[in-house]
């Protein structure tokens, strides 16, 4: 087998080039749609800003930043692809067993793709597993934190006057979505009522903003305040955090602003005007 220290350096050119295909969001028309590559990169920002609060859990960091890099890959299959959070609420116990079928074809076809690589102590499929059935504290914080990064992903849009993102869809079946200001908050802190790790890591909520649920906000009232952004709104919200429950979308941008690369902060404030296409 071969060795690497990251699934960039080790799988990178045709798996980045696959993820960079797939649009995040494809429920809604988004001014600031990012793909799945740069979505990855934001959870590693939050991830690596969240490390230095958890020294008193013994953790493996290689292995949750293998996470953070990796753990969306599946999503490359093209019969699998970005299945919406608000489809997957709204699914029967047939339908989440017809998912995770296809969840576990998509695996293979990236393990065989790709190739099951030695990561140093577990392989890539090892990795993938895990992740897949939350089987370590690891995988939970990343697979928590991949919520939370969604939920100011779509804040990114509310405050940009976005009225799509605060609209309830139908699935497509038909039945009608909750939009993300009322599934996020609910699919949080069902999260930290599910995994006593998550619930335990909630005494750092007012040092660590990424462990805290997503909150409960006046989303229409934010979405009639909202306004165009440039680079200046970007940085001054990132200077001055919104009051009480909405300082973590100044915490979160000021992550990217600070440690994200040229790209990451200019999809802050310039339209993506790229089609994808399994968004609309």
């Amino acid at each position: 087998m071969t060795t690497a220290n990251s699934l960039a350096e080790l799988l990178g050119g045709e798996r980045i080039a696959e993820q960079r295909k797939i649009g995040r969001y494809s429920l809604y028309g988004m001014l600031f749609r990012l793909d799945l590559n740069q979505h990855t990169r934001h959870v590693r920002l939050m991830v690596e800003a969240t490390l230095p609060h958890l020294d008193a859990f013994i953790l493996n960091t290689p292995l949750i930043r293998h996470f953070c890099d990796g753990h969306d890959d599946p999503e490359i299959y093209p019969k699998l692809g970005d299945v919406q959070a608000a489809f997957k609420a709204l699914m029967t116990d047939r339908e989440k067993k017809e998912l995770e079928a296809l969840e576990d074809e998509a695996m293979g076809y990236v393990i065989d793709r790709f190739g099951d690589v030695d990561l140093g102590g577990y392989t890539y499929s090892q990795m993938l597993y895990n992740y897949r059935l939350q089987l370590s504290p690891e995988a939970q914080i990343v697979h928590y934190i991949d919520k939370i990064a969604a939920f100011y992903e779509v804040m990114h849009e509310l405050m940009a006057g976005n009225p799509d993102v605060i609209t309830n869809k139908p699935d497509p079946k038909g039945r009608r979505t909750d939009h993300p200001f009322v599934g996020y908050p609910r699919k949080t802190h069902e999260l930290i009522a599910a995994r006593p790790f998550l619930a335990e890591l909630q005494k750092l909520k007012e040092v660590a903003p990424f462990v805290a649920p997503a909150p409960g906000l006046p989303w229409l009232t934010l979405f009639k305040q909202g306004e165009p952004h440039t680079l200046d709104s970007v940085r001054q919200r990132a200077a001055k955090p919104g009051a009480g429950r909405n300082t973590a979308y100044s915490d979160w941008l000021k992550v990217i602003l600070e440690s994200g690369d040229d790209e990451l902060i200019k999809a802050l404030y310039v339209p993506n005007t790229r089609q994808f296409a399994n968004c609309p």
